[in-house]
């Protein structure tokens, strides 16, 4: 409880000196909020809303990258990030974001990385997160989410062979148990885009999904064995 009015009363210190123009020794009490308690994110983020409030940008950016030396939360470096695009600066959101999804390594973020890529007009660059997110998480660990937002990626830039060959690599790739959503994604992108062929193999792989779910839950099922076989032999031919 003493330590939760401390870093209260910390904030407040800070506040008031700011209102009273006081801004060296409400930028010393921040610097020294951080020093003691790094780990407490309300210090860095008023610090960093003082120094951009006083215009002095170099200054936030130099507190947020002192922060993100401490590897805090997701929000802390969403917070810098999105510093940097107010002030158009591409280049540095890009840095931050290449060390971010190290940090948390998360599929959602990959995907984040890919679509700030997308929106400011870099495709290659885009392409090159998706490319770089597939190698990092290698077989071990593949997510379907990751190649669904790869193979849209490629869709919306009418890359359709090259969404194709995303959507069979991970199917080929992921576990049946673990790729749900990725079916019926390639359902629907070969309803839009396929030929009879392609469309017909998908119908052919959702059986073969369904057959072996089934005896995975029941190896005694007879019918879903023989169902399995006769999907099986149609795709052979």
């Amino acid at each position: 409880k003493q330590w939760y009015q401390r870093r209260v009363r910390g904030l407040k210190y800070c506040e008031m000196e700011m209102r009273h123009k006081q801004v060296n020794h409400a930028r010393n009490l921040c610097d020294r909020a951080v020093l003691l308690l790094p780990r407490v994110s309300q210090f860095w983020y008023k610090y960093t809303y003082m120094e951009e409030m006083l215009e002095n940008v170099a200054g936030a950016r130099q507190v947020f990258e002192r922060w993100m030396e401490w590897e805090p939360e997701e929000q802390a470096w969403s917070s810098y990030i999105n510093m940097e695009l107010r002030y158009k600066e591409i280049d540095r959101a890009r840095d931050i974001y290449t060390k971010f999804v190290l940090v948390h390594p998360k599929v959602k973020n990959w995907i984040k990385f890919a679509k700030f890529e997308e929106k400011h007009g870099n495709i290659s660059g885009a392409r090159e997160v998706y490319e770089r997110g597939v190698d990092f998480f290698g077989e071990d660990y593949m997510e379907e989410l990751l190649f669904i937002g790869f193979a849209k990626f490629e869709e919306g830039q009418k890359e359709y062979e090259r969404a194709r060959t995303i959507y069979k690599y991970a199917l080929d790739k992921l576990t049946k148990d673990n790729c749900p959503e990725l079916f019926k994604a390639y359902s629907v992108f070969e309803k839009k885009f396929g030929d009879r062929k392609g469309i017909e193999d998908v119908i052919i792989n959702k059986r073969r999904f369904k057959y072996e779910t089934e005896i995975k839950a029941n190896p005694l099922d007879y019918d879903a064995w023989f169902d399995l076989l006769r999907v099986s032999d149609h795709l052979i031919k």
